[in-house]
């Protein structure tokens, strides 16, 4: 029951998490036209010339002022992870919650604004926050099943690669057969409910419908 229900938290960060990229991927290209505008109308630049340097320099800074505050989300977060599990009672819920929050928002800036990376890390840093964090609220569930239900469940929302998240988790964790079958289980479910039932391919179809939709005006102008 507990992988089942940490399996629906994970597939809701998942999917939350799909949802902030996707903002910041709008919001960057909007920040990159408006550079790009200034540069070709004020500054009589050639196009893209400011929209390229400026953009990832003022993600970069975004970026470097969530660091920071928040030293967790240094990185892609695989090295802070060992941390989180550790000190998991001495940093508590609430920061916990922030760091794992704040880790999307940080990934949606730096790719949205131009920086060159993939979520895999990020999604597992927040699914690690996520698991110490059920842990915490509920104390029965043991932090060893916790942590790598929602570390391999939350990227897996919208990856279909069940059985190698899981062991990932399986072999990071030395779970063995029974741990490791609550981290399948929650990763089904996770999958389940976020992509299973068309949410992701909904969500590709659209984007990919806006961007067509960009190009036929820019062809057509």
């Amino acid at each position: 029951f507990e992988a089942i229900v940490l399996g629906l938290l994970s597939g809701v960060f998942g999917m939350l998490g799909l949802l902030i990229l996707g903002i910041f991927q709008k919001v960057g290209s909007k920040v990159h036209d408006g550079f790009d505008w200034i540069g070709t109308q004020k500054l009589r630049l050639g196009k893209d010339v400011l929209g390229t340097i400026l953009t990832p320099t003022l993600g970069g800074a975004l970026v470097g002022l969530l660091y920071v505050s928040t030293p967790l989300l240094f990185a892609d977060g695989a090295d802070q992870q060992p941390t989180i599990v550790t000190f998991s009672n001495e940093l508590g819920t609430g920061a916990l919650v922030a760091a794992g929050l704040l880790k999307l928002v940080a990934t949606g800036v730096s790719l949205g604004f131009g920086f060159v990376g993939g979520q895999l890390f990020p999604f597992m840093f927040t699914g690690t926050c996520l698991g110490a964090v059920a842990h915490l609220l509920v104390p029965s569930v043991p932090l060893l099943i916790a942590v790598p239900c929602c570390m391999a469940a939350v990227p897996c929302a919208f990856l279909p690669l069940i059985f190698t998240f899981t062991v990932i988790a399986s072999v990071a964790f030395s779970l063995g057969g029974v741990g490791t079958t609550p981290v399948f289980l929650a990763c089904a479910v996770a999958h389940t409910v976020v992509a299973g039932v068309g949410i992701v391919q909904r969500m590709v179809l659209r984007a990919s419908q806006g961007q067509a939709a960009g190009v036929r005006e820019e062809s057509e102008g």
